[in-house]
């Protein structure tokens, strides 16, 4: 009997591996599976409900500690058996938590506003027509993007000029 549990245990221990890897990843499988009941069950990698302690990974990791203590502790006994089905549960509580603090860590791109670029350094790179303004290159949102800026103190630049972002209103960013 031992046997059959080690190798539930191995096949438990590849299937959590596997979808450990996809998880933390980002290739998530978001899947819903209709039975022929009242009830959806939601197979979801990113681990992030309650939901999910009743799903299979819940199963999975209910699976991997019941498994694995009863492998250790080498025989099957009412005592032994009840210790992993506690261990199972603390399995399924502490993984439920590591994932959720995995998906807390997923960065989520802000945009910034005009504000947000004040005190920031550009690049000059053209003059316009008029005498007190510019087209620079800054870097907005992670990405290297051109703005129109105005001088306020009229101070005259040359193209390659690095400057800071001094002010902003609605519509335009000056420099100093």
């Amino acid at each position: 009997m031992i046997d059959i549990i080690l190798t539930l245990a191995i096949v438990v221990s590849a299937i959590f591996i596997i979808q450990f890897l996809v998880s933390i990843l980002g290739m998530g499988v978001d899947m819903d599976v209709d039975l022929d009941s009242s009830f959806d069950t939601d197979i979801d990698s990113t681990g992030s409900t309650v939901g999910d302690l009743i799903s299979f990974k819940g199963v999975l990791h209910f699976l991997l500690g019941f498994c694995w203590t009863l492998v250790l502790l080498k025989e099957i006994k009412a005592l032994t058996v009840a210790v992993a089905i506690g261990v199972g549960i603390l399995f399924v509580i502490v993984l439920y938590h590591v994932y959720k603090g995995i998906n807390k860590l997923k960065s989520e791109p802000t945009r910034e506003t005009l504000s947000d670029l004040v005190g920031r350094s550009c690049t000059i790179y053209c003059k316009l027509p008029n005498e007190n303004g510019y087209m620079v290159s800054i870097v907005v949102n992670g990405l290297v993007t051109e703005k129109t800026v105005f001088s306020q103190s009229n101070t005259p630049y040359e193209v390659g000029d690095i400057v800071f972002i001094a002010d902003c209103n609605d519509e335009f960013l000056f420099i100093e």
